[in-house]
């Protein structure tokens, strides 16, 4: 609620919606752009898939889904100590994200970098 609130003090010509993201308040094909950052990672798989669900729903045509999530890669030390401090409990592989995502999205965007954790960024457009 305080993301929001900082966001309504300094765009108070923005809309800012606070829902759940499996059963968003957004009205259907009226989204140009969903940011989906550091969220997948705490949700089951069911979630997961009403997320993206919900995504290409509220995303007009030719709408961008914004994807950051850090993901689950065994042979970065840092990265599993990291995960074991994490509070998600569904790390899952950036390939795991990657086939979730081109099942409803033309991805257009894909890479993987590392901090501590590995990362994935990617860019999908609803067809």
């Amino acid at each position: 609620m305080l993301k929001l609130k900082g966001f309504r003090s300094k765009v108070p010509s923005g809309f800012a919606v606070l829902s759940d993201a499996t059963r968003m308040s957004i009205a259907t094909e009226s989204a140009d752009v969903v940011m989906f950052i550091a969220v997948a990672h705490h949700l089951t798989d069911a979630m997961l898939e009403q997320v993206f669900d919900e995504a290409l729903r509220v995303l007009r045509v030719g709408g961008k889904l914004i994807l950051l999530d850090p993901v689950l890669n065994r042979e970065l030390l840092m990265g599993r100590i990291l995960w074991r401090l994490d509070r998600g409990s569904y790390p899952r592989t950036a390939e795991e994200l990657h086939e979730k995502l081109i099942s409803r999205f033309k991805v257009i965007h894909w890479e993987k970098f590392a901090i501590y954790h590995e990362y994935v960024l990617g860019i999908a457009i609803r067809t």
